[in-house]
């Protein structure tokens, strides 16, 4: 596929997921009392959205994709209001994802380091609203477990069609930072699984860790590579959280390739949009990220000097990806749609991607 790597990048910076059988049954409780009921884990999520943005932690993390299992590192905390974070790669080629506000840097021993605009992308936990998603899911109460040595309160958010995954959440007890989940399909397989190993709340960056981001933002900043991701439109940007809950008007964008969507599923809501230069070439390409509060995809609109009209899909662990070709005139573009939706979804969705007539006489010369 033309420029997947890239574009995966785009859309997340990594996910990874799992593939085994939920049996809910077996959640062992430890005593926590819990009732069984949609408005109290609602009420946990409501805790959960407060609790990632607002709460210090860090310790080590267990991601699995099929059989590739991934162990990182992470710390979370705040300087003087900032938000800060870094993620470590500790197998294989050495990574890290280091966020500072709304700057996020991504950075690979073999490939350098790349700077994105964090507006373009989503963190689990921080795009949820409650109004929307309480239309689209259902929510209860599970029962009590323990994570990391941690006791947790364990949700079932399972959705109410087919275009959507659903998720099983084990939540901090006294933090309600999610400290384990798995998203899983229709068939309750789980198809990406998070799992704290260790884990520790922390009230502030100690003065070593403050020391390690200033190190750290320093080093890649001197990187020539990081010069290339620049976005032209300033609104990109701007933080995802805030974007999002601003909830841009659709029909104020206007896409630099004259394009719109035929069909997206019930619920899903433009969260941000914008151009950046395209990964594979010198052109832009348009980026529309979609959300549902839980959920979310993206798609990539660019020129297609192949002229040559094709279709191709692929799965990667949690990620659907779909590729193809339209036409409109003399020009061809290439569309490629990326999130952590069905395949069936994904599919749709860029088979639907056609021309704007009214805007398809004012689009730029592609050739």
């Amino acid at each position: 596929m033309k420029g997947l790597f890239c574009y995966l990048l785009i859309y997340a910076v990594f996910t990874i997921g799992s593939h085994e059988v939920l049996a809910v049954s077996h959640v062992l409780s430890n005593g926590t009392a819990v009732t069984n009921t949609a408005q109290e884990a609602v009420s946990w999520l409501d805790k959960m959205v407060l609790a990632i943005s607002k709460q210090g932690y860090q310790g080590n993390i267990i991601y699995q994709q099929g059989n590739n299992l991934q162990s990182m590192a992470v710390i979370h905390g705040f300087d003087e209001g900032i938000e800060k974070e870094r993620i470590l790669f500790l197998d294989g080629v050495p990574k890290e994802v280091i966020r500072v506000g709304g700057k996020l840097l991504y950075a690979s021993a073999d490939k350098g380091a790349t700077r994105f605009n964090q507006g373009l992308l989503f963190s689990f936990g921080k795009k949820i609203t409650r109004e929307n998603i309480s239309n689209h899911y259902h929510f209860k109460m599970v029962g009590g477990d323990r994570v990391a040595g941690r006791r947790a309160i364990v949700l079932e958010v399972l959705p109410s069609d087919r275009y959507r995954y659903g998720y099983m959440l084990w939540l901090d007890y006294e933090s309600a930072v999610p400290l384990k989940s798995y998203m899983v399909d229709d068939k309750t397989n789980v198809i990406e699984r998070m799992q704290f190993v260790r884990f520790q709340l922390m009230n502030r960056l100690d003065a070593k860790e403050k020391e390690m981001f200033t190190a750290v933002l320093r080093k890649h900043e001197e990187e020539k590579s990081l010069d290339k991701e620049e976005a032209r439109d300033p609104e990109i940007g701007k933080d995802a959280l805030s974007s999002y809950a601003t909830q841009p008007a659709e029909n104020a964008w206007k896409p630099l390739w004259g394009w719109a969507a035929g069909w997206l599923p019930d619920g899903f809501d433009l969260a941000n949009y914008g151009e950046r230069v395209s990964p594979v070439s010198p052109q832009r390409v348009d980026t529309a990220v979609y959300s549902d509060g839980l959920a979310s995809f993206s798609i990539f609109v660019e020129p297609d000097k192949g002229k040559v009209l094709s279709q191709a899909s692929e799965r990667m662990g949690v990620l659907s990806v779909v590729s193809k070709v339209f036409r409109s005139g003399e020009n061809f573009f290439h569309v490629t749609v990326v999130g952590d939706v069905p395949p069936g979804t994904a599919e749709r969705i860029a088979v639907s991607v056609r021309p704007d007539e009214k805007r398809i006489n004012n689009i730029p010369d592609a050739g």
